[in-house]
């Protein structure tokens, strides 16, 4: 018959063993509660805009950066996230509360694609946004007309 002591370590290594099957398998819950959900990020960037979107497989969208000086508020937040590289950033039109931190955002992570609507600037921030895209080597893209830039599982965005 095994003593008391015996059977208390033959618990705790049992429970131990089915931890750590557990853990290894993945069967742990993991530390992010929004992990496979569409989670949506508004950026506090003060006097502008800035939305972060993570679609439930993980992939992100960047919608304006705020101005120049929300530019390292919206860095900052999304490399808290994790985020290392952005598919998708979305310029929804010229001005500087929009586009005036694309900079911060544009060198300091991957970005695939840059999304403009079809307009014309002569903004010293919307030249400086130009030039940067193009420095980048990252991928400038005219919106047009009901576009779909995004299709992935149930989520679809599309850009009016």
């Amino acid at each position: 018959m095994l003593s008391t002591i015996t059977w208390r370590k033959s618990i705790v290594s049992f429970f131990l063993i089915i931890f750590l099957v557990t853990a290894l398998s993945g069967g742990c819950a993991s530390t992010d509660p929004f992990e496979n959900h569409l989670s949506v990020h508004m950026i506090d960037v003060g006097q502008g805009d800035s939305l972060f979107i993570r679609t439930p497989s993980g992939t992100g969208l960047l919608i304006d950066a705020g101005d120049a000086a929300g530019g390292g508020q919206v860095a900052a937040y999304l490399k808290r996230l994790g985020v290392r590289q952005i598919p998708m950033v979305i310029a929804t039109h010229p001005h500087a509360d929009h586009i005036g931190g694309m900079g911060a955002v544009l060198t300091q992570f991957e970005v695939e694609r840059v999304y403009l609507p079809p307009v014309i600037h002569t903004s010293r921030t919307f030249e400086s946004m130009l030039d940067t895209i193009e420095s980048e080597g990252q991928h400038l893209i005219a919106v047009n007309e009901s576009m779909i830039v995004l299709e992935e599982g149930d989520v679809t965005v599309r850009l009016l």
